[in-house]
């Protein structure tokens, strides 16, 4: 019926992405809730064969500007009413890499768990599905700043156009089959 669609951008396959955090803008319980969804994603991509593994590289006093990294940081995305904002860089030298601005109204920690799973999603090539029903894929919009999306985890349909867009870099079909589409 309705899925998310698939954005140009995403890491490469054989990537491995390391996360980081900005020195003092989360507490441990807020990094644990985005763990979970690091977590999430890394068992869903194992299981497509993207070849795409995500890390937790722990605090950083500045934002990073290594390849394959993530900086997470608390900010006023740019947009109305947006709770998070992916901002992807790729350089001239090769270099990919991307910043992730976190609102700071989002406090909820099952909340930032939806959140980080949703950006993600974009980081691996998801784009917003308005039309998704809520808590069908992570890429669903949220119903207001500490509920999220009721999304923890990719669903099928995440991985299934996540696995359709890295199959074509990997000389196979997609993994995954959907048991329902959303």
């Amino acid at each position: 019926k309705t899925s998310t669609e698939a954005l140009g951008w995403r890491w490469k396959s054989n990537t491995r992405v390391r996360i980081y955090y900005l020195k003092s803008n989360f507490s441990n319980e807020e990094t644990a809730a985005f763990s979970r969804a690091v977590n999430n994603w890394n068992s869903a991509l194992k299981e497509i064969g993207s070849r795409i593994v995500f890390t937790i590289g722990g605090e950083r006093e500045n934002i990073t500007e290594d390849n394959a990294s993530i900086t997470v940081l608390r900010g006023i995305p740019k947009g109305k009413d947006r709770l998070g904002q992916l901002r992807f860089y790729s350089m001239s030298n090769g270099v990919m890499r991307a910043t992730l601005i976190i609102s700071p109204v989002v406090t909820d920690l099952n909340a930032l768990t939806s959140l980080m799973t949703h950006e993600i999603g974009h980081s691996l090539g998801l784009a917003d599905c308005y039309e998704c029903k809520r808590g069908t894929t992570a890429m669903a919009a949220f119903k207001d700043q500490n509920k999220g999306n009721d999304v923890y985890a990719p669903s099928e349909c995440d991985k299934y156009v996540v696995a359709a867009g890295y199959s074509s870099e990997l000389n196979m079909q997609a993994r995954v089959g959907l048991n329902e589409q959303k």
